[in-house]
């Protein structure tokens, strides 16, 4: 693909030796979980062991911990995250990897969000979706004090007659509401959305 030729290139004309990877695609997948508060030296395995149970076959992916519960039991909130799916990330990290490239790193534009969203003065409420749109979809990402939560890719509509407005405004209600039916959202509090 003359694409990827192209990029060969620029690696062995930059001398690029490290590199770190932002992924925007509809192939991920967020999580979020309340899971048993363990201590730090057994966290990694017990978190590991939970990213298998929810993406046993992804390659790339992750587990955060977003803070505690403040009653009960006190458990951990976790994000697991991953990129679900790769055939378009393998072919550029097969080049980068025949070119002996270092990749330090690979993850979603999600994760910027709450870095835009402090910047935007966005972070007055406890909790918004942020919406933006670019050629390869609209994403639509929920912030729950400064933490991401949740975060998805649609594609935009391929008639280039469709109302983007609507689109977009459709998209995140639909957001809004898988978020209160698995619970990340309550239809009784009053969430902000930017777009």
């Amino acid at each position: 693909d003359a694409g990827h030729e192209k990029f060969r290139d620029y690696l062995i004309d930059e001398s690029i030796k490290k590199i770190s990877l932002v992924v925007d695609s509809p192939g991920e997948d967020f999580i979020v979980e309340k899971v048993a508060h363990v201590a730090p030296y057994d966290r990694k395995s017990f978190l590991n062991r939970k990213l298998d149970q929810h993406f046993r076959h992804a390659e790339f992916r992750s587990a955060k911990v977003l803070g505690r519960e403040k009653s009960g039991r006190r458990d951990d909130r976790v994000l697991f995250s991953a990129i679900t799916q790769t055939r378009n990330v393998d072919n550029w990290t097969r080049v980068m990897l025949q070119e002996q490239v270092s990749i330090t790193s690979i993850t979603s534009p999600a994760f910027a969000i709450c870095k835009v969203a402090r910047e935007l003065g966005l972070e007055s409420k406890k909790e918004i979706i942020l919406v933006n749109w670019q050629l390869n979809g609209i994403r639509q990402s929920l912030i729950s004090n400064n933490k991401l939560m949740f975060s998805r890719l649609t594609p935009l509509p391929t008639d280039p007659d469709a109302d983007l407005a609507k689109a977009i405004l459709d998209a995140a209600l639909q957001s809004k509401e898988y978020l209160e039916r698995i619970g990340l959202l309550k239809a009784e509090n009053h969430t902000d959305l930017h777009i």
